[in-house]
Parts: C-alpha cells; structure tokens; sequence
C-alpha cells in the first residue's frame, strides 16, 4: 500500500525568507509596467451555461414573486395616486371636522406642550395634543371630571374665565 503524501509531495515549511514578496528589479524602479500575466482570466465573460442560468434565474424570481411583487406595486400606485386626496382631506377636512368637537384652550395646549417636551423631548412634543385629547374625551364621559374638561375647553379662549369654573360650587348653585 502507497502513502498518499510522498515525500516529494509533502510541502515544505515556511521560512522567513519564504514570507517576503520578491519584486523584480526593473518593476521595483518604477521604470516601466508590470508584466502582464499570461494565465490572466477576461474581466467579465460568462460561460453560455452562465447566462442561462442568469435567465432561468431571472424568469423564477419574477414567476414566483409576482404574489408579493404585484401587491406591493399597485399599492404604490394607489398611495401616489391619492396623495392629493389624502393631503385635501388632512388639511382642510379633518380640521373642520374635529374643530367644531375639540375646542382645546391654547393656553393649555402650550402648557401641556413645555411640559411633556420637558418630560420626554421631541416624542414628548409629538404626543401632548394627543395626550390632551385624551384626556379631555376621558373627562367628558366621567361626570366628575366634568370641570377639569370645561378647563381644557376653549369656548372662551380665556384662561382666566376657565379657571373661575375651578372652584368649588355648592349643591344649590347651578
């Protein structure tokens, strides 16, 4: 039986001299290019066998992901094309809407604003009209918080007219 590494096969160990790149004198000076390689491959060529399996590639990926592909495209397509539908009805719309409903006090949102950009930065700054909403819907449906919603509401537009529903009322006043 024959080894499968001869001696003469066996490879020889590394030596300090082994681990430096010999550069030619004449390329080392700068003189002239650097020889080209004879056994060099071309940059960009491909096999027949290559393009083929490019295009069978090709044609699966848009076979199979037509189920994802289609979908996503058409709603790009929607999205853009209701952009200015959208931006009318968000702009115009909504505000007239939801202005007639929630008349907050522009006193109040400022302070809720410095407060909670205070609290939490700009995601604070974000979220304190949608926070005052809240809890403005929350004190109308509770019958005992019904002044602390009066406060918030801007039929007046005056803090000072607000506050005076603050105070305590007795039993028999309206």
């Amino acid at each position: 039986m024959k080894p499968l590494i001869g001696p003469s096969i066996a490879p020889e160990p590394l030596a300090s001299s082994a681990s430096t790149l010999e550069v030619p004198a004449s390329a080392a000076s700068g003189s002239g290019p650097l020889p080209a390689q004879p056994d060099a491959a071309p940059a960009a060529s491909g096999t027949p066998v290559q393009v083929a399996l490019v295009a069978l590639g090709v044609v699966a990926f848009l076979y199979l992901a037509r189920p994802v592909v289609l979908p996503v495209f058409l709603a790009c397509m929607a999205g853009m094309t209701l952009k200015p539908l959208i931006r009318w009805l968000s702009y115009f719309i909504t505000p007239m809407l939801l202005g007639r409903r929630f008349t907050l006090n522009p006193v109040v949102i400022f302070v809720f604003l410095i407060f909670w950009t205070w609290l939490w930065g700009v995601p604070g700054a974000l979220l304190s009209v949608p926070i005052l909403v809240s809890i403005k819907v929350v004190c109308d449906r509770i019958p005992s918080m019904s002044q602390v919603s009066e406060l918030i509401t801007s039929e007046s537009n005056s803090i000072f007219e607000n506050l005076k529903l603050l105070r305590l009322r007795k039993p028999g006043e309206p």
